[in-house]
């Protein structure tokens, strides 16, 4: 890897919320740019530094789980990602914020089961997830998402007040909503495997960095202190 202080050539301003593929399936950490006051210049440089901190937090847990699943796609769950496996695409679901998609998934990784869904430890709403074809296992595939919806009843746990009730052996599911669509994802023969990092909580870093861009277009935001 180059230079830790040296200067991202993408434009921050103009990233998407959600990580790359690229970022994801990446053998080495991004460039992290130091926050030093001396070493700020401008308004600008300020926020960018943060944003790539906060951006670096986000993303670094989940790069680091799949670089560890990938080189033994059989292991259990360890201290850093939850996995699941025979993980299935179910279909297109309609939600307030757009459409998802829903997947069934088995949890026979877990140290502990059954799994106590009631404690959102896993897949809470705005959880960042990627998933992988079974037969690439992260090598070369990659598809990120975050979670929609976290629903216990006919979700996670199969519906047993439902008329008629599900089975008890019925999958879990959940929503997800995917940066990229790719014909993979709407075949529902094909088996992933998907993997929730175990630290960090995306949905709470996106908006930080959220608020970061928009403070950059901001004509009258104080410039920080260089002193």
């Amino acid at each position: 890897m180059g230079d830790s202080h040296t200067k991202s050539s993408t434009n921050w301003l103009e990233e998407p919320e959600l990580p790359s593929a690229e970022e994801i399936l990446s053998s080495s950490s991004p460039l992290l740019l130091p926050i030093q006051n001396e070493s700020i210049t401008s308004k600008s440089e300020y926020l960018e530094k943060h944003y790539r901190m906060q951006r670096y937090e986000a993303v670094e847990p989940t790069r680091l789980a799949v670089s560890e699943f990938r080189q033994a796609p059989d292991m259990p769950e360890r201290d850093l990602a939850y996995v699941y496996t025979d993980v299935h695409v179910q279909g297109i679901v309609l939600t307030a914020q757009g459409a998802a998609t829903r997947v069934s998934f088995a949890t026979d990784r877990a140290a502990a089961t059954p799994i106590d869904w009631a404690n959102p430890s896993r897949l809470q709403q705005g959880s960042l997830v990627v998933l992988s074809p079974v037969a690439d296992h992260f090598k070369s595939k990659c598809y990120v998402a975050t979670v929609a919806y976290r629903f216990l009843a006919g979700g996670l746990l199969p519906d047993l007040d439902a008329d008629p009730p599900e089975p008890e052996n019925t999958p879990s599911r959940v929503d997800l909503f995917f940066s990229t669509w790719g014909g993979e994802l709407l075949d529902p023969n094909i088996t992933f495997y998907m993997l929730e990092a175990k630290d960090g909580y995306f949905e709470s870093v996106r908006h930080t960095m959220v608020a970061l861009r928009t403070a950059a277009f901001e004509k009258y935001v104080a410039t920080p202190s260089l002193t």
